[in-house]
């Protein structure tokens, strides 16, 4: 569990923003009286996380976004000619063997 929560804020995609904020987090943290850690732990969990769920939704947009321009403007893709089967070959009888 802990390597897919590593992995989970490990991702680069959200890093640059991730960084700054887990930093603040943790000065936060660090003044904050024990006691009081506990409850303010789903705050600043949900903080960290924030991050990535801002580049999930950019994503989500941008892929939005790439459908609906695509729609518009790129070129329908030229009709590929139905090809058939093709035809059989020919059978023709196997003759035994060579009589003599």
């Amino acid at each position: 569990m802990s390597t897919q929560l590593f992995n989970y804020f490990a991702q680069p995609p959200a890093q640059r923003q991730f960084c700054p904020r887990a930093n603040e987090i943790a000065q936060l943290v660090s003044s904050t009286p024990s006691a009081q850690l506990v409850e303010q732990a789903p705050a600043h969990l949900a903080r960290l996380d924030q991050p990535f769920l801002d580049f999930y939704e950019a994503y989500a947009r941008y892929q939005n976004d790439v459908v609906a321009w695509d729609a518009q403007y790129a070129p329908r893709p030229a009709a590929a000619p139905i090809m058939s089967a093709p035809a059989a070959a020919p059978t023709q009888p196997v003759s035994g063997p060579a009589s003599l």
